[in-house]
């Protein structure tokens, strides 16, 4: 079962460096990869997931995740926290944390 973006920071240690699956919004544009909180009231300034792609994800149809650009999916990925040094992650280390993604698939 997909956990949404603010029950994986909520409980972020239990999650830290585990494979995971999240539910939300994508974002898929020029400097900002990410996943937000899907529920508009619940959301706060950090309901939201930077999505890291690195030698281990498969290779992604960036043009399709354009098209899924504000809808619902599920990203499976490994949750990082973010480097000491930045106190961040992503463009300009303004996510609270990230997902290593593995997969994203429609909700």
């Amino acid at each position: 079962m997909a956990l949404t973006v603010n029950e994986i920071l909520e409980r972020f240690p239990t999650f830290d460096g585990r494979l995971t699956d999240v539910v939300g919004l994508l974002t898929w544009r020029f400097e900002n990869q990410s996943l937000e909180h899907a529920v508009w009231a619940e959301r706060s300034e950090r309901s939201k997931l930077w999505l890291e792609v690195d030698e281990e994800t498969p290779v992604l149809d960036a043009e399709l995740l354009t098209r899924w650009d504000g809808k619902r999916v599920i990203v499976t990925g490994v949750l990082r926290g973010p480097d000491p040094k930045f106190g961040g992650c992503g463009h300009f280390s303004l996510w609270p944390a990230q997902l290593l993604v593995r997969s994203i698939l429609r909700e």
